[in-house]
C-alpha cells in the first residue's frame, strides 16, 4: 500500500506528489512544480513532518510548472532526478535518463517507465505495476497536464 500527498502548485494547478510505500519512510517526489516560498515549504514540512526520506525526483516532462522546486529539493535532499533525456533543460539540474520499458525501483517501488507521444518533445509515464490506478484519481483528482497513469493501488 501506498501513502500519497498532492500539493496543487502555482498558477498552472501542477500537482506535485509525494509517494511512500506505508511500510517504509522512502519516498518518490513527483513533479515538483512547487515554487519558492510557501508552496516548497508545505512540500518540505509534509516530508519532514511524516519523517520521509525523499530517495529521488521523477519528471513526466520538463515544462518549468513541473520542474519549480527540482534545483532546490535536489540541493536539500541530494537526490537523483530521472527524466527522459530529450527533456533534459539544459544547465538547470542534474538528471538520470529514462527510457521507455525502462523498470525503475524507487524508494522500494518498482515501476515502468511508458513513453507517450507528444508534439514538441517526449514525455513519460510512470506505472507502477503493483497498482491499478493513478495517483492523481487516489487522490481525488485528474491527473492534469501530465500523463501520469499507474496499473493500481491495494
Amino acid at each position: 500500500m501506498l501513502n500519497i500527498a498532492l500539493f496543487v502548485c502555482n498558477s498552472y494547478e501542477e500537482n506535485t506528489m509525494v509517494i511512500n510505500r506505508k511500510d517504509s519512510h522512502d519516498a518518490i517526489i513527483i513533479d515538483p512544480g512547487c515554487t519558492e516560498g510557501e508552496e516548497l515549504d508545505s512540500v518540505v514540512s509534509y516530508i519532514e513532518k511524516n519523517g520521509l526520506k525523499p530517495a529521488a525526483i521523477l519528471l513526466t516532462h520538463a515544462h518549468p510548472d513541473h520542474t519549480a522546486g527540482v534545483a532546490a529539493l535536489q540541493g536539500k535532499y541530494g537526490i537523483p532526478v530521472y527524466m527522459h533525456p530529450l527533456e533534459r533543460p539544459k544547465d538547470s539540474f542534474r538528471s538520470t535518463d529514462i527510457e521507455d520499458g525502462q523498470v525503475l525501483e524507487l524508494a522500494g517501488i518498482k515501476l515502468k517507465v511508458i513513453g507517450t507521444c507528444a508534439i514538441w518533445t517526449a514525455r513519460t509515464r510512470p506505472c507502477f505495476p503493483e497498482t491499478r490506478c493513478s495517483p492523481g484519481r487516489l487522490a481525488g483528482q485528474t491527473w492534469k497536464g501530465a500523463t501520469m497513469t499507474t496499473s493500481s493501488f491495494r
